[in-house]
């Protein structure tokens, strides 16, 4: 994965979470499947950092 990728996804997901608090009937199924698969890699993470 590129640097642009990843500026890209972080970018990307930080923005659909704003969409989400603003106006969460906006997004699309696959816009929230990538909201859900974003948080689902968080809690791994604070789950692997014990």
């Amino acid at each position: 994965m590129t640097d642009d990728e990843i500026i890209d996804r972080v970018w990307g997901v930080m923005v659909l979470e704003q969409r989400l608090d603003y106006d969460p009937y906006s997004l699309s199924m696959d816009e929230i499947e990538i909201l859900r698969d974003s948080e689902n890699r968080k809690s791994i993470w604070r789950y692997a950092r014990r």
